[in-house]
């Protein structure tokens, strides 16, 4: 094949172009990114040169170094199931939990979703407020004796606060699997 008849076709820009120290989500990888090149970047410049992915304007993944690289591999993976890392804060932020208060409120109005859901919500709370609870969890007493109530039917309260005494004093906040709810109703 003559390589120098060979058209080359400019990449278009899809969406909006992403300004120095923004952040963006991929349209391809689906990770989130920051520009922290000079000039501003189009996230969907990721094209092939020589067979192998190529992006014009080089965009640092958070947390990565500036060498990573994207197999065509790891982008089949990443359309067909996304990484996606959301942070604890990032997390409760989607249900408007930002304090202990607000923690309260959504439990209060989610009585009616899966215990699974409450659940997980409240293990994330737990794990990013995990030193202050572990001296001061009064209120998890209270929490735990109303979905005791509403999940499992446990009207045994007595022994709660010594439950949890004993789970933080056992446990290692570094741990994966942090559930005080397995641990007190079961």
């Amino acid at each position: 094949m003559n390589t120098q008849n060979v058209k080359t076709r400019p990449v278009k820009c899809v969406g909006n172009s992403v300004d120095t120290n923004e952040f963006f989500l991929h349209p391809i990888t689906l990770e989130l990114v920051l520009n922290k090149g000079p000039q501003k970047i189009c996230p969907t410049e990721l094209h092939y040169v020589n067979n192998k992915p190529y992006m014009v304007k080089p965009v640092k993944s958070v947390g990565l170094n500036d060498d990573s690289k994207l197999s065509d591999r790891d982008i089949q993976s990443y359309m067909t199931v996304p990484y996606l890392n959301l942070n604890m804060e990032q997390m409760l932020s989607i249900y408007k939990i930002n304090s202990i208060d607000s923690m309260i409120k959504w439990l209060e109005e989610n009585t009616s979703k899966p215990i699974e859901t409450v659940n997980r919500i409240l293990m994330v709370w737990i794990r990013l407020n995990f030193e202050e609870l572990k001296d001061n969890n009064r209120i998890l007493v209270s929490i735990y004796k109303k979905i005791g109530k509403k999940y499992f039917n446990n009207k045994d309260e007595e022994h709660y606060q010594e439950k949890i005494n004993n789970w933080f004093k056992k446990t290692n906040p570094d741990k994966f699997h942090l559930d005080l709810t397995e641990y007190i109703f079961n």
